[in-house]
């Protein structure tokens, strides 16, 4: 018939489930719900399986990319946040946080290699220190355990020219920044990491070893040449400081002679690893006069002229 004065007053829709829905007597709405029961919603089911949401929420912990493993990839993503080529922020930059510390740095790249490797990894001896040293042209590291990575800052102008570590360590650095660290779990061979070409001045360093905690580490420039250095002060009453360079680990004497070239004290006699080293001398048990402190490795002989004035 003639439908032109006809009213719709209620619709009862039947969905899938046979779940009827009632709409208002002023009207109805037609549509498909999203997963919040929204009509005409655009809220959706993420990855994890919840409604609306981000897919972060069963990401692992490591996981930066989002593609729901820890692997290279993500660790490559956390060294260039760490090198200020591509940032991480949001749910990348919390989930890079490895061991809930608050910070990025190289021992959340530790532990994520610890997690890649499982149990292929041989963690070895924990180091009870790191000792960073470095001359004008290369970088050492001494340590009495099995080291895993270290984070170097650093000033100057550097090209790392010459690497002296095993294949599946890596080193990538910045202009302030060094990050050294291993993808298979070997130990370190040589104790010189790199050759570099360039100014050097490191100002801090941490390390870790397979435990994945951060170690501060013990920073010593090496001469490039032996040397010792005016004491100082000079005259001085009665104590003095003497300083001295070592290029090479060597066995040393470093001793006092008086005027008439008696040696009246020894200061130190044994070996001593490549650095620079203050030694204080106490002369109160000396009469005022002229003496002299004697530097010497073997292959090279230094003398210094000391005043004690009382």
């Amino acid at each position: 018939g003639n439908l032109s004065d006809a009213s719709i007053t209620n619709v009862t829709l039947t969905d899938v489930d046979a779940l009827e829905t009632e709409s208002g007597s002023d009207g109805f709405t037609i549509g498909t719900p999203d997963c919040a029961g929204v009509i005409g919603g655009d809220s959706l089911v993420d990855d994890c399986g919840v409604c609306g949401g981000d897919g972060w929420s069963c990401a692992p912990l490591g996981d930066v990319n989002l593609d729901y493993s820890v692997d290279v990839s993500d660790i490559v993503m956390i060294v260039n946040h760490l090198l200020g080529f591509t940032l991480l922020d949001g749910n990348a930059l919390i989930n890079g946080d490895y061991n809930y510390d608050g910070t990025l740095n190289i021992t959340d790249i530790v532990n994520m290699v610890q997690t890649i490797l499982g149990n292929n990894l041989s963690k070895g001896d924990i180091p009870s220190y790191i000792d960073v040293s470095y001359n004008s042209s290369g970088l050492f590291i001494e340590s009495d355990g099995k080291v895993a990575g270290l984070q170097i800052e650093y000033l100057g102008d550097i090209n790392i020219d010459t690497k002296y570590i095993p294949e599946d360590w890596e080193i990538n650095y910045n202009k302030n920044t060094i990050i050294i660290y291993s993808l298979g779990g070997s130990q370190l061979v040589e104790s010189k990491l790199f050759n570099y070409i360039g100014d050097l001045e490191v100002i801090s360093a941490i390390g870790a070893g397979w435990d994945g905690l951060e170690m501060n580490t013990n920073i010593q420039i090496i001469p490039d040449s032996y040397i010792l250095n005016p004491a100082y002060p000079n005259p001085f009453n009665p104590v003095t400081n003497i300083s001295f360079g070592l290029p090479v680990d060597s066995k040393i004497s470093l001793s006092i002679y008086n005027i008439q070239g008696e040696k009246i004290e020894s200061i130190y006699q044994g070996m001593k690893t490549a650095g620079e080293y203050s030694i204080q001398w106490n002369a109160d048990n000396h009469p005022s006069g002229l003496y002299f402190i004697k530097l010497n490795t073997g292959e090279f002989t230094q003398t210094q002229k000391l005043m004690l004035v009382k």
